[in-house]
């Protein structure tokens, strides 16, 4: 009995050990997860990034020296603690908007959209109703 109650104590005691250490290492490897952070942003910028020498390529894809001092200017401004729409915008006023291959929504494109629809439509509507008043004369 007494060696089952020791053995249980030996194992317990190991349990805690381990979970303090568990703890210490979480503690101090805060600095690595900022650092896998900032990495995962910057990777996720540079998908969005097109490449300014090869178009259809993104900064991630390219190994253009553009693209090299891109990545390395995106991972200054993480550093900095800039956020990413920060560093979009900057890139956008600094390349203009087509450098990004999710450009900020602007509402012209979408109302010259839609008026040529609204207008085919209408067009199509004014045939049909000339062609019923020929018919009812």
């Amino acid at each position: 009995m007494r060696t089952i109650v020791k053995k249980a104590k030996g194992k317990m005691s190991a349990f805690i050990k381990k979970k303090e250490l568990l703890l210490l290492l979480l503690f101090f490897s805060f600095p690595v997860f900022a650092e896998n952070s900032i990495e995962r942003r910057a990777h996720a910028l540079y998908k969005e990034v097109r490449c300014p020498e090869c178009a259809a390529q993104s900064i991630a894809e390219s190994e253009t020296p553009q693209s090299k001092a891109l990545r390395g200017f995106i991972v200054e401004q993480l550093e900095e603690g800039k956020s990413d729409e920060t560093i979009r915008d900057e890139l956008g006023t600094l390349f203009g908007e087509d450098i990004l291959f999710r450009s900020s929504f602007d509402s012209n494109p979408l109302f010259s959209w839609l008026f040529s629809f609204v207008l085919l439509l209408g067009i199509i509507l004014l045939f049909f109703w000339k062609g019923y008043q020929s018919r009812a004369k």
